[in-house]
């Protein structure tokens, strides 16, 4: 599964937006920013997407998923800087539901603490 950032395509040139919810601001919003800079603001090249895609297809183990373009990786990777600083916000909060006398091995799911 491809996961592409911007291309230097005409795709967005002709279409018009209609007004953004305040409410969709941050996500649709920022994308209709980026498009509306035009094409040439993209970074990606669709040929190289192309040869990217043909080259995955004729691999033995591709990745399942691949962020492709310097705009997707780094969007991606505030969005997991995003999560992460959250989820570390309420752990406490979240792991409150345990039971009182759970088992140490049910606290380590993944066993990073076995050897």
């Amino acid at each position: 599964m491809l996961e592409p950032g911007g291309m230097r395509t005409d795709w967005a040139g002709a279409s018009e937006n209609p007004p953004i919810s305040p409410t969709y601001l941050p996500t649709v919003g920022a994308l209709a920013e980026i498009l509306s800079q035009g094409a040439a603001a993209a970074a990606g090249d669709p040929a190289k997407v192309a040869e990217l895609a043909l080259q995955m297809a004729a691999m033995d183990n591709p990745p399942l998923r691949l962020l492709v373009g310097t705009d997707a990786v780094t969007y991606a990777a505030a969005a997991a800087d995003a999560r992460a600083a959250a989820d570390a916000t309420w752990r406490e909060l979240s792991i409150s539901t345990d039971h009182d006398d759970v088992d140490a091995r049910a606290l380590d799911p993944l066993g990073q603490e076995r050897t």
